[in-house]
């Protein structure tokens, strides 16, 4: 079906005049709605384009050693943290690195990608990557098994939901580390978190207990490493449990 260009003015015309009625009777900021698509748009993290690797070693659940373009590197799995292994070891850790090292060497191919507004490296010199088994997430099949926590979330990562799906399926299904999971419970309150950048401030209502929706990671020239209390890393992925305010880190 064709319109005609007066259609199509008209149209538009209506669709802003919606909006803005809309607008007047909920009290909404049109400003501030119109910026926070144009940032929907704009600032989302996304992965890398894909880099084919070889597997050097496993290490642990959630690390490993890949030969990238000739060179050998340690990888820290983006998103998750798995149970410990060597000195001090955790229940599951042996079963943790045993099923990545199972995913690791059965597959017929090894990618790798890095988010764009996430810090390549960590303080121990890790790339953070994801890893990807014959084109599945492996931190995704990880979690899946129960052999996995959603943890060191510090910006807005492109598969996060998808994580938090894998995570919950585990907790469903009582799998791994969930086996004997019980659900903490808090009062009836609801939460406020403030994300501060510089004057710019956005809050976000939480229910105590829950975990507070990532907003979009600041549009900026200097390099954006992630959202902060009292000067550390904050870890997104934590419950929420008291009013806090986050504040934005560059380097």
């Amino acid at each position: 079906m064709k319109f005609s260009n007066s259609f199509r003015v008209i149209f538009g015309f209506l669709a802003v005049l919606l909006i803005a009625v809309i607008s007047s009777v909920y009290h909404i900021d049109f400003n501030k709605f119109i910026n926070s698509v144009n940032d929907n748009l704009t600032n989302d993290s996304s992965a890398t384009k894909k880099i084919k690797v070889s597997l050097i070693n496993c290490i642990d659940g959630d690390t490993a050693r890949f030969n990238e373009d000739g060179n050998t590197y340690t990888y820290r799995f983006l998103g998750i943290n798995t149970p410990e292994v060597g000195d001090n070891p955790e229940e599951y850790g042996d079963t943790a690195r045993d099923y990545t090292c199972e995913k690791l060497k059965s597959a017929d191919n090894i990618y790798i990608s890095y988010e764009t507004t996430s810090a390549h490296t960590d303080k121990y010199d890790r790339r953070l990557v994801w890893v990807y088994v014959d084109d599945e997430l492996l931190q995704s099949l990880i979690l899946k098994e129960g052999l996995a926590k959603v943890q060191y979330v510090y910006t807005k990562l492109s598969y996060l939901n998808k994580l938090y799906k894998a995570e919950n399926s585990a907790i469903k299904n009582r799998l791994g580390i969930y086996k004997k999971y019980k659900k903490e419970i808090y009062e009836d309150k609801t939460c406020t978190v403030i994300f501060k950048d510089g004057n710019k401030r956005d809050e976000v209502s939480v229910k105590a207990g829950s975990r507070v929706s990532i907003i979009n990671n600041p549009a900026s020239d200097t390099k954006f490493t992630g959202w902060t209390i009292n000067g550390n890393l904050f870890d997104l992925s934590k419950q929420i449990t008291d009013d806090i305010i986050l504040e934005a880190s560059y380097e």
